[in-house]
């Protein structure tokens, strides 16, 4: 009998089964954990039947095929454990509220007039939980690390439910944390302070920083070495990451597995003296040593983490002469990976990076297959090449995620790539000398002219007709399709069988069908009310139109910004303009007079300035949906004397304490209230 295909990748059978375990506490309700090693326990009991029923060459032959079938049930139900494990704590409100609790500071970020920080739960009542607390107001005397003292009254975080747009319950559930609270600084107090070694490496950081910052580097460098270097990218401005995601290049701004990839190999190199003591294992181990002190200097991030993982293992197949298993290394990189962090599994970065190496292992041409004897032809071909296939097996995903597809992505990585080293190298040594307050003029300028180089790359690339498709809308039956299809395509090439290229052909048919069917399945008209925090815009949408009405802090809506952050939504309904609506007398079926609205049979009063005050008549007007933004003033009590409300709709705006007490007078009332916080407001 022939071997199996999977025996050169022995982890995949694991792998997979153990990557469906994890799918399957996704999306399924939490089960006991009783029950997953309860199916643990029946794999095992299969495989010791099996075994006992194969003591003969005959029996064996027979009993082989259906090896696989334990390794398969025990791979899922370790999966499915290991999931239920990492889950955060659910806490019992009742018991935690309204006590005093205590916690450290993670990370906190500062906004304007506002702080985001993750904290550790210190107190004996949430103890292990990680919380979300933000705050009105800043105390710019608080850092990672820090002992602080609140009153608790937390949330479970809830989605808006807009459809195909983020689901930010879910990102911040698959990063440990479930609750939230908003609370004034000055109610925040800090008692202490613990040194960790998480906070020491952020010290560290934030001393680099200011020594890259001392340097003459333009201030457009010192952003991009800071970014690509210790993964700090609050700096690049929105207008340069666009053009970067545009050109196909945001791998490059991002710290992942190209630039922890070529640190490995600037560290190899410099070890490779101890190749004369034969001393190569020795060189490799200090290699990755070095490179997870890296990782721990720039916060370990996770996307590092994983591309640290998979670069070691893969990394390490090439130097030990084991070619042919670099693609079992990469199995067994993400198995690793799963098992201490089977959230990854769900993350873009995780997916993206994992399927990019794969096919890159799988497809890549050799040098014997590439024939030509000049080695900077052969370098150019595989280049492009490599960046075609990685095109390849992105497409759907960064369709999925993003909603763009950069048809220029080879173009720009040939041009970006074969220098990208260099910058690399230049701004290490930009760093190491900064540290040491030393500054060499002539190494900034090459850096600032490498940087300026990649900027007009991108910006040009970006800029190019048809290079880049916006706002495609890909479902996840879309994202399957389209990797059965390249299973398909890849047996049929590897293989040489039509049966292959038709079964590709019959899926993509289906997959057609299957994402028209999608798309139609989305209304081409209706009116939102979004969740944001600096005003409350209501947008309506009809015929491949949408306008927004912000009567209430408009001036600080940014429609750009709305329409990079909801680009799902826009994709699904194929929105193509988004203007103001200034003349609601061109626009079918609305109309518009601050702060009132009438769009699509729908009345909609936007309570938050005093306009709604200045009312006449004797006779109560009929409001379908009154919107309570954070400029209110008043109470529901005061605009039910003057209004009929069907739905009271509290904006995400409205300072979160008085969220209780509206919810509280509209009960009192009978007026049926909803919370943009919770749910969206969607009218047909």
């Amino acid at each position: 009998m022939g071997s199996s295909p999977l025996s050169k990748i022995p982890i995949t059978r694991i792998v997979v089964p153990f990557g469906g375990g994890i799918v399957l506490g996704n999306y399924f309700p939490p089960v006991p954990i009783l029950a997953t090693v309860s199916l643990a326990i029946i794999g095992c009991a299969i495989a010791i039947m099996m075994s006992m029923l194969s003591r003969t060459p005959e029996s064996r032959s027979k009993v082989r095929p259906f090896s696989i079938i334990p390794i398969i049930i025990i791979s899922l139900a370790l999966g499915w454990t290991i999931y239920s494990i990492h889950q955060p704590s659910v806490l019992n409100l009742s018991q935690t509220n309204s006590k005093l609790g205590y916690g450290r500071i993670e990370s906190i970020d500062f906004k304007e007039r506002s702080m985001y920080m993750t904290v550790d739960m210190l107190s004996s009542h949430a103890q292990g939980s990680t919380i979300l607390l933000t705050t009105k107001g800043c105390n710019y005397s608080l850092t990672e690390g820090d002992n602080v003292a609140f009153v608790v009254k937390l949330q479970r975080i809830s989605n808006p439910n807009m459809p195909e747009d983020t689901d930010f319950a879910l990102i911040q559930k698959r990063k440990g944390i479930i609750y939230q609270q908003h609370i004034d600084a000055k109610a925040v107090t800090k008692y202490g302070h613990t040194d960790t070694f998480g906070n020491l490496m952020t010290n560290a950081r934030k001393r680099i920083i200011a020594s890259i910052h001392r340097t003459t580097l333009s201030l457009e460098t010192k952003h991009y070495i800071i970014a690509l270097l210790l993964g700090d990218r609050k700096h690049i401005d929105q207008q340069t990451r666009s053009e970067y995601s545009y050109a196909g290049l945001s791998h490059v701004l991002a710290l992942s597995g190209l630039h922890i990839g070529i640190i490995m190999i600037f560290i190899w190199l410099l070890l490779w003296p101890l190749d004369f003591y034969q001393l190569k294992k020795l060189r490799f181990v200090l290699s990755v040593v070095i490179v997870i002190f890296y990782d721990v200097l720039t916060g370990l991030p996770p996307s590092v983490v994983r591309a640290t993982v998979m670069i070691t293992f893969t990394f390490a197949t090439f130097i030990f002469g084991r070619k042919a298993t670099a693609v079992n290394s990469l199995m067994a990189s993400a198995l690793l990976i799963l098992a201490f962090s089977p959230e990854s599994l769900f993350n873009a970065g995780f997916q993206l990076s994992f399927i990019t190496v794969l096919f890159i292992l799988i497809l890549s041409p050799s040098n014997k297959q590439i024939k030509t004897k000049r080695k900077w032809l052969r370098y150019l071909i595989t280049l492009i090449v490599t960046s075609v296939i990685a095109m390849g097996a992105t497409i759907a995903l960064t369709a999925y995620y993003f909603h763009t597809i950069s048809w220029a992505g080879f173009i720009s990585n040939a041009l970006i790539l074969p220098i990208f080293p260099i910058f690399m190298g230049i701004a290490v040594l930009i760093i190491l000398l900064a540290c040491g307050d030393m500054n060499i003029d002539a190494l900034n300028h090459i850096a600032d002219m490498l940087v300026t180089y990649a900027n007009s790359v991108a910006r040009h690339i970006s800029q190019l007709p048809f290079s880049v498709a916006k706002e495609v809308y890909f479902s996840e039956y879309d994202v399957l399709f389209y990797f059965i299809c390249i299973t398909f395509l890849t047996l049929f090439i590897k293989r040489r069988k039509w049966l292959y290229m038709n079964l590709c052909i019959a899926n993509c048919a289906f997959a057609v069908v299957l994402h028209t069917l999608t798309l139609n399945s989305f209304p081409t008209s209706g009116c939102v009310a979004f969740n944001a925090y600096d005003c409350t815009p209501i947008v309506f949408y009809q015929d491949g139109n949408a306008y927004y009405w912000t009567p209430d802090d408009g001036s600080k809506f940014k429609p750009e910004d709305f329409r990079r952050q909801h680009t799902g939504f826009f994709a699904a309904h194929g929105i193509d303009t988004f203007t103001e609506a200034n003349d609601s007398s061109k626009i079918q079926n609305v109309a518009l007079r601050s702060p009132y609205a009438r769009i699509f049979s729908h009345t909609i009063l936007m309570a938050g300035n005093n306009r709604w005050k200045k009312i006449t008549g004797e006779k109560k007007v009929n409001i379908d949906f009154c919107v309570i933004t954070k400029r209110f003033n008043g109470t529901v009590e005061d605009l039910a004397r003057l209004y009929n409300i069907n739905h009271m709709v509290i904006s995400g705006n409205v300072y979160e304490p008085n969220t209780p007490s509206i919810i509280d007078q509209c009960r009192r009332l009978g007026i049926k209230c909803l919370n943009l916080r919770e749910k969206s407001l969607i009218i047909d």
